[in-house]
């Protein structure tokens, strides 16, 4: 995966979050949901095809990960390190 292609996708994001700060604050959770939150799983896919590790601890975190979550199976960064959402899923499914 090119480099070209992870700044495009960063580039769109940044776009997109720009668009976000000019929304009337009542909209601001829906517009970041469908407006924003795209550009950021398509960013960390692209990342995650480019071997760029990503953060697992939520589906829309672009943090470099630098732990692991407290399972000490998946990458994650500081702030979600006892949040990772692929931990949580595994566990509901089990249920």
């Amino acid at each position: 995966m090119s480099d070209d292609l992870v700044a495009f996708w960063e580039s769109e994001l940044k776009k997109a979050e720009e668009r976000l700060k000019e929304t009337p604050a009542r909209y601001k959770e829906l517009s970041y949901m469908r407006d924003v939150v795209p550009y950021k799983i398509i960013l960390r896919m692209v990342r995650n095809k480019a071997d760029t590790p990503i953060c697992w601890g939520a589906y829309d975190c672009l943090d470099v990960p630098l732990s692991q979550c407290e399972a000490g199976k998946h990458e994650t960064c500081e702030k979600h390190r006892d949040s990772c959402f692929l931990c949580k899923g595994r566990k509901k499914g089990a249920k």
